[in-house]
C-alpha cells in the first residue's frame, strides 16, 4: 500500500551525500510540505494539479539539456484556447521563429521608459519596427510623434502618413518632418480637395526621355522642359476633352486665362504686359529658311453637323489693339465702322503688308490727318500727314520721321501757311536716309510753299 504520514515528519541524514529517507512506491502527503533545499525530479512527465503557479525566477528554461533539434516545436500550448475546444500554441518552427496560432493584443508597453507596445530590433540594437500605444507605427524609425502616423524611414530619410495634425477628417503625407504639424505637411486631402504644400520651391518632374518639370517658385509657375538634343515637336500641348449634351445657348470655353487684381506702390509704368509672350529664336546648324514664323498661331472655328457659324474669327479683341509690326492680310474686313477717331488701313504693298493711319476727317475723297507747327524746332511723326507752320518768330527746323521704320507709300504735306517763309526759311531734315538722293537738308524758302514726299526704300522723296 501506499506510505502515508499524517503527523509532521523531521528526517536529516548524518552526511550531505546520504540518504535519510528513501521511500518506495507512492506517497500522499495530506497537507502543506516544504522542502528547504533543491528538488530534483528524474522521470518522463511532471503533473501539477492546482490553480496558481508562482516561481520566484524570472526566466522559465524549456528544452533544457536538449538539443537545437529537440527544440523544434517546442513552447507553450493553452489546451481548450479556442472556441472549437483546440488549444492556442506558441511553438518553435524549423528556421527557429516563434509560430502562433492565433492572434495578439497587446494593451500595454514593451517597457516603462516609452510609449512602445511592440518594438522589433535587430541584432545592433536598431528598431526596424515600432508599434506605439498611442496608434503610431514606425517601419525602419528613427523620429516618432505623438499624432497617430505611420512612418517609414531608411537612414535620415522618412516620410510619415497619417492625419493632418489638429484635423480629423484630412489625411496627410510628410517628408522628412520630425515633427509634423498642421503647416509643414507635403500632401494633404480631404473628400473633395488635394492640396500640395512648400515653402519655398514646389518641383513637379516626369523622368522620361523628355524629361518634363514643372515648378513654383514664391507662388509663380514655371513649364521647362530639360534641354534635349533628340526629337521633340511640342513642348506642350493641351489636349480639352471633347463634350456633349452641352446646355442650350451657353459660351464654353475650352481654355480661360481668369483675369485678377494686382494692385502697385506709387509709381509710373511705361508698359504693363498683363499676358506675355516673349520672343522664340530659331537657329539652324547650316543656313536654312523659315517662309513663315508665327509667334502666335490662331485658327478659326469650323462649323460640325448641324453648325451654321455667322461670323467666325479666329481671333477677338474687346478693345483698342496695338500693333508695332508689320500686319500681314490677304482678306481685309471692317465689321464694327470707323468712326471720326481711329486708325484705318490706307494701303498695303505687294507681300500684302497693310499700311495705316490714324484719321480725324473721313469722307468720300480725301483721309488726311493735320497739326499745327507753332515752334521753332519740331520733330513730325507719323499720328498726321499735314502739317501746317505758323511759327513767324523766326525761322523753323522740322525734323521728319524715319524713313526706315515707316512702309513704302507714306506720304507726308509740310505748308508755310504764314506767308513767311521767304524771311524765315524752312529747314526739312531726316533721321536716317536721304531726301531726293541728297544727305543735305532741304530748305524751303518760298512764301507759302508745300511740300509733299513720300517713303519709299528707306529714304524720302519729294512729289
Amino acid at each position: 500500500m501506499a506510505n502515508r504520514i499524517e503527523t509532521s515528519l523531521l528526517v536529516k541524514g548524518l552526511t550531505a551525500d546520504t540518504y535519510t529517507l528513501d521511500i518506495r512506491g507512492k506517497t500522499f502527503v495530506d497537507g502543506d510540505i516544504e522542502i528547504n533545499g533543491n528538488v530534483n525530479i528524474v522521470g518522463t512527465a511532471t503533473t501539477i494539479n492546482t490553480q496558481t503557479v508562482q516561481a520566484r525566477d524570472n526566466k522559465i528554461e524549456l528544452n533544457y539539456s536538449g538539443s537545437t533539434s529537440t527544440a523544434i516545436g517546442g513552447g507553450i500550448e493553452i489546451l481548450s484556447g479556442r472556441t472549437d475546444g483546440s488549444g492556442v500554441s506558441l511553438t518553435i518552427d524549423t528556421d527557429r521563429d516563434w509560430n502562433s496560432n492565433t492572434g495578439f493584443n497587446i494593451t500595454g508597453r514593451t517597457n516603462d521608459s516609452t510609449t512602445n507596445s511592440l518594438k522589433v530590433v535587430n541584432s545592433s540594437g536598431t528598431n526596424n519596427l515600432v508599434v506605439r500605444n498611442d496608434g503610431n507605427v514606425g517601419i525602419g524609425a528613427t523620429f516618432y510623434s505623438n499624432q497617430r502616423i505611420f512612418q517609414v524611414s531608411q537612414e535620415s530619410s522618412f516620410m510619415s502618413f497619417g492625419s493632418l495634425i489638429g484635423s480629423s477628417g484630412t489625411t496627410a503625407i510628410y517628408f522628412n518632418q520630425t515633427t509634423p504639424t498642421s503647416l509643414n505637411y507635403t500632401i494633404n486631402s480631404t473628400s473633395a480637395l488635394t492640396r500640395y504644400n512648400a515653402t519655398t520651391l514646389m518641383d513637379f518632374r516626369i523622368v522620361d526621355t523628355n524629361k518634363y518639370r514643372i515648378t513654383s517658385v514664391n507662388h509663380e509657375w514655371n513649364t521647362s522642359p530639360q534641354t534635349s538634343s533628340g526629337l521633340r515637336t511640342i513642348d506642350y500641348s493641351f489636349t480639352p476633352a471633347s463634350h456633349t449634351s452641352q446646355s442650350a445657348s451657353t459660351n464654353t470655353p475650352n481654355f480661360r486665362v481668369l483675369g485678377n487684381t494686382r494692385g502697385w506702390l506709387g509709381g509710373n509704368i511705361t508698359n504693363q504686359y498683363w499676358n506675355y509672350f516673349q520672343r522664340n529664336n530659331a537657329l539652324f546648324t547650316t543656313a536654312s529658311t523659315i517662309t513663315n514664323s508665327y509667334g502666335l498661331y490662331v485658327e478659326a472655328a469650323s462649323a460640325s453637323t448641324n453648325a451654321t457659324i455667322t461670323n467666325n474669327y479666329a481671333a477677338g479683341f474687346e478693345g483698342d489693339v496695338n500693333i508695332s509690326g508689320k500686319t500681314i492680310t490677304t482678306n481685309l474686313q471692317i465689321t464694327s465702322g470707323a468712326t471720326s477717331i481711329g486708325y484705318i488701313m490706307v494701303d498695303y504693298d505687294g507681300n500684302g503688308n497693310a499700311q495705316w493711319q490714324p484719321i480725324s476727317v473721313i469722307t468720300g475723297e480725301t483721309l488726311m490727318s493735320t497739326s499745327e507747327i507753332n515752334v521753332s524746332a519740331y520733330t513730325a511723326t507719323t499720328s498726321f500727314d499735314y502739317y501746317g507752320t505758323t511759327y513767324s518768330s523766326g525761322p523753323i527746323t522740322i525734323q521728319l520721321p524715319d524713313p526706315s521704320t515707316i512702309y513704302n507709300g507714306y506720304r507726308i504735306t509740310i505748308k508755310d501757311e504764314t506767308t513767311n517763309s521767304s524771311l524765315n526759311n524752312i529747314t526739312i531734315t531726316t533721321p536716317s536716309g536721304n531726301i531726293d538722293n541728297s544727305a543735305s537738308p532741304v530748305v524751303m524758302t518760298t512764301n507759302q510753299m508745300s511740300l509733299t514726299l513720300v517713303v519709299r526704300n528707306n529714304n524720302w522723296w519729294i512729289i
